[in-house]
């Protein structure tokens, strides 16, 4: 099987048999061009999961003591939710309500 070509400094998040989602950043470091600057100081800018019920997730998440960083908003026009927390080692993590 050949490997796709990616863009300079673009990512890959792949399983086993599929590829999952291709990724190119938004902000490139000037000081070294292909490497990735996240705000946050990581690598991994955020990762996203997608929750069935996002209320009940963030409850829940809370009642645990995990820190909310964005609270629930929706994408635009869309009746779609997400809210972001901060997982392991303060990588933020997007939960995204299915529709």
């Amino acid at each position: 099987m050949r490997r796709p070509k990616r863009a300079a400094g673009s990512h890959q998040v792949a399983s086993r048999d599929r590829q999952v989602r291709r990724c190119q950043p938004d902000h490139l470091s000037e000081a070294a061009p292909g490497k990735l600057v996240s705000p946050r100081g990581h690598v991994v800018d955020h990762i996203a999961l997608s929750v069935q019920d996002l209320k009940a997730v963030l409850d829940r998440l809370k009642k645990s003591g995990v820190r909310v960083l964005e609270n629930p908003r929706k994408f635009g026009r869309s009746t779609q939710m997400s809210a972001m927390i901060e997982g392991p080692d303060s990588i933020a993590i997007e939960l995204v309500e299915k529709p």
